[in-house]
C-alpha cells in the first residue's frame, strides 16, 4: 500500500518481498542470544538509537541485548544503522537514496535491520519500530508506557519504508524543552542541537527579523526615509525599540533599503553558519505590527499586486538574488502574516524563497478547511494561491489562546484534519503554535502527544490518538476526563463561535457551567485514580477547570499585576463574600500551579508575576 503525499513521498509502504514471503517470523518476547549490531563508523545518533532499542527491549522483555560491532555468527542480530556486516538486505539500504529522516525496516526470519538516512533516520526508525512492534508509547517526558509482552509476540517478515511528509515539525509547547522526549516524538525543530539526538532540521523557524537587519537605532536618525510612511510621517523614532507592536516597518520599495537588507543578510548568514553549520535558511521578514508603508511607491506596488505582500516580496526576491550568488541552496524565508498573508497577483517568489504562511486570523473551533467558516476559507484560499506559485511553503498554525493559556481551547477534535490539509497541499513544514513560553498549559501533555504524532504521520486518526493517550495516562480516571473533553468540544460545536488566538476569553463562550461541570468531573477523576502517580496527572490536568472557576476574580488579579518600571498598583482585595466563594478555589489553583511547574499564564505574563498579584488580592499565601 502506498499513500502518496507531497513530492511523491511515501508515508508508509509495507511490501512483502518473495524472499521473505513464507515461514515464521521473530518472537520478540524471546530474544535470548540475540545481539544488536552497530557499525564501527556509526555516528552518535545511531549509537544512541542502539542504546534506546536495548533499553526498551529490556524493559518490555527482561532480556538484555549485547551491542557489538562485528557479528561472529549468522542470524539472531538486530542491525541498527547501515553497515558492511548487514546480510543480503544490505542492498535495500543505499544511503544515497535516503533523506535525512527516511528509514527502512527489514524483518526476516533470522534478523532485523533498522537503518536510514543521516543524521536522524535510523533513530526515528528505532522509535517507530518500538511503537509498532512492542506497543511502547512515549506519553510524556516522565511517563513511557511499556506493555508486558505476551509469551509469543511474533513479527512477520516484511520490508517497511517511511519518508516523513514534513521536513520541519514543531509542536511548540513548553513540553518540547525536554530534548530526549521531543526526539522520541520526532519533533525536529526548536530542540537542543546535540549529535546523539541527530541534531535539528536544517531549516529554522522563520520569525520577525527586519528589525535586526535594518535597526532604527542604526539608520533611523540619518535616514528616516528607510522606514514606513504613516499619517504623513516616517516612523523611525520608536524610542530605540526595534521589536514592538508600536514600532515600524521598512519602506520595502526604497532601493537603499533593499541594498542594505541584502548586505546585512549576507553578514548574518556568515554569523549563523559559524554557530549552526549546515543551516539552510535565513529570515527576511516583516516586524510584528500592522504598520506597512503607505508611501506612493509602496502603495502603487501593493495596489497593482492586490496585496501588501507585493512590496515585501519584491524586496525579498531581490535579497534572495543576492544570496543565491554567494550561498547557492540557501533559502531566504519570509512570513506571509496578517497584512502580507495573501499572495500577490503578479510577483512570484524566487526558487530560493521560502514562504511561511501564518493562520493568525483563523478560527480555532472549526477545521481549517471547513468551507462554512469564513475566516478559515479565506486562509485556505491564500494557502492554495501560494501553492500555485511556490514549492517552499511552511505553515505557522495557532492552537492556543494567547491571552489565557490555561482556559479550555476546544480544538483537539479538528487538529488531524488541519494537518492532513497542510500535507495534501504540499506544505513542507508545520509549526503548531501552543503555549511556547509556558510549561503545563491547558491539557498540554495530551496536546503535545497528539500534535507530535500527527505531524509525524498525518494519516493517523486524531480521536484514536486522544483516546489512546487519555486511557494510558489517566488509567481508571480516564472516563471522567474524556467526559470533560467531550463536554468542552460539544459546547464549542454548538456555540457557532469562531474565536481566533488573540481574542479575550469571552470569545470562547465560557460561562459558569464550565467550572461547575468541570469541577465535578475532576473530583470524580481524582477519586478513581488508582495510584499517587495517576492522581498527580489528574491534578495537573485539572488546572484548566480551576482556571475557569476563578474567572470572576481574574480581572481583579490582572489589575494588580505590577508592570515593570511602572508606578505601584492599587490592590483591591477580595471582599468577604468573594473571599468566601472564590478564596478556597484560588488557593487550590495556586497550590497546583506551584506543584506542577506552571511558568506562564499568557504570552505576556509570567506565572511568577501573576502569583504575586493573586496573593496580594487574596491577602495571604495559599
Amino acid at each position: 500500500m502506498h499513500i502518496r503525499l507531497k513530492r511523491g513521498f511515501v508515508t508508509l509502504a509495507i511490501l512483502l518481498l518473495p524472499v521473505f514471503a513464507s515461514g515464521r517470523g521473530i518472537n520478540l518476547a524471546s530474544m535470548n542470544g540475540w545481539h544488536v549490531v552497530v557499525a564501527t563508523n556509526a555516528i552518535p545518533s545511531e549509537r544512541y538509537a542502539a542504546t534506546e532499542f536495548t533499553n526498551f527491549v529490556q524493559q518490555a522483555t527482561g532480556v538484555t541485548l549485547p551491542v557489538v560491532e562485528k557479528p561472529r555468527r549468522w542470524g539472531k542480530h538486530v542491525f541498527i544503522g547501515i553497515s558492511d556486516t548487514m546480510p543480503e538486505a544490505e542492498s535495500l539500504f543505499d544511503r544515497a537514496t535516503f533523506g535525512d529522516e527516511d528509514f527502512r525496516i527489514v524483518i526476516s526470519k533470522r534478523y532485523i535491520c533498522i537503518a536510514g538516512g543521516r543524521p536522524r533516520g535510523t533513530l526515528y526508525g528505532v522509535y517507530s519500530f518500538l511503537e509498532a512492534e512492542l506497543g511502547i508509547r512515549f506519553l510524556t517526558a516522565n511517563h513511557t508506557y511499556v506493555p508486558e509482552l505476551e509469551e509469543a509476540k511474533i513479527v512477520l517478515p516484511s520490508v517497511r519504508l517511511y519518508r516523513p511528509p514534513f521536513e520541519f515539525r514543531c509542536s511548540y509547547y513548553g513540553e518540547n524543552r525536554n530534548t530526549a522526549f521531543a526526539v522520541r516524538l520526532r519533533n525536529n525543530a526548536n530542540i537542543q542541537n546535540l549529535d546523539r539526538y541527530g541534531g535539528t532540521t536544517r531549516y529554522r523557524l522563520l520569525n520577525h527579523s527586519v528589525q535586526s537587519l535594518l535597526p532604527t537605532r542604526r539608520y533611523g536618525k540619518e535616514h528616516p526615509e528607510y522606514y514606513a510612511l504613516r499619517g504623513g510621517e516616517r516612523r523611525w523614532d520608536v524610542g530605540g525599540r526595534d521589536w514592538a507592536w508600536e514600532g515600524t516597518e521598512p519602506c520595502f520599495s526604497n532601493p537603499e533599503v533593499i541594498r542594505i537588507l541584502g548586505e546585512n543578510t549576507l553578514t548574518q548568514i556568515e554569523k549563523d553558519r559559524k554557530r549552526l553549520p549546515g543551516v539552510m535558511n535565513i529570515s527576511v521578514s516583516q516586524n510584528d505590527n500592522l504598520l506597512f508603508c503607505e508611501c506612493t511607491h509602496c502603495l502603487a506596488i501593493d495596489d497593482a499586486e492586490g496585496s501588501h505582500m507585493g512590496s515585501v516580496l519584491k524586496a525579498v526576491n531581490a535579497v534572495a538574488d543576492v544570496v543565491a550568488t554567494q550561498h547557492p541552496g540557501m533559502m531566504v524565508g519570509t512570513l506571509a502574516y496578517r497584512y502580507s498573508r495573501s499572495p500577490p497577483e503578479i510577483t512570484v517568489p524566487r526558487p530560493n524563497v521560502q514562504i511561511q504562511l501564518c493562520s493568525f486570523e483563523s478560527s480555532q473551533f472549526q477545521a481549517i478547511d471547513d468551507p462554512t467558516c469564513r475566516k478559515n476559507k479565506s486562509f485556505c484560499n491564500d494557502l492554495e494561491g501560494w501553492a500555485d506559485m511556490c514549492s517552499n511553503i511552511y505553515v505557522w498554525h495557532y492552537n492556543v489562546c494567547f491571552r489565557n493559556y490555561l482556559l479550555p481551547c476546544a480544538n483537539l477534535r479538528k487538529l488531524d484534519r488541519d494537518i492532513r490539509y497542510f500535507a495534501a497541499n504540499n506544505v513542507c513544514g508545520v509549526l503548531m503554535q501552543g503555549a511556547w513560553n509556558g510549561f503545563g498549559s491547558e491539557l498540554s501533555d495530551l496536546r503535545h502527544y497528539l500534535i507530535s504524532h500527527l505531524l509525524w504521520d498525518p494519516s493517523r486518526d486524531g480521536e484514536q490518538l486522544i483516546d489512546e493517550f487519555v486511557t494510558l495516562h489517566y488509567g481508571k480516571a480516564a472516563p471522567a476526563i474524556m467526559e470533560w473533553i467531550d463536554y468542552i468540544h460539544d459546547r464549542a460545536e454548538q456555540s457557532g463561535l469562531e474565536p481566533q488566538c488573540s481574542q479575550q476569553p469571552s470569545s470562547y463562550g465560557l460561562d459558569e457551567d464550565f467550572a461547575r461541570v468541570g469541577l465535578a468531573l475532576f473530583d470524580k477523576a481524582e477519586s478513581r485514580a488508582e495510584s499517587d502517580g495517576v492522581r498527580a496527572r489528574v491534578e495537573k490536568a485539572s488546572l484548566t477547570v480551576y482556571r475557569c472557576a476563578i474567572q470572576p476574580v481574574w480581572d481583579r488579579i490582572q489589575n494588580a499585576v505590577q508592570e515593570k518600571d511602572g508606578p505601584p498598583k492599587t490592590v483591591e482585595p477580595l471582599n468577604t463574600k468573594l473571599g468566601a466563594t472564590y478564596g478556597p478555589i484560588l488557593c487550590r489553583f495556586i497550590q497546583r500551579c506551584d506543584t506542577y511547574g506552571i511558568d506562564a499564564v499568557s504570552e505576556g505574563l509570567s506565572y511568577r508575576d501573576w502569583r504575586k498579584a493573586a496573593v496580594s488580592v487574596l491577602g495571604r499565601e495559599p
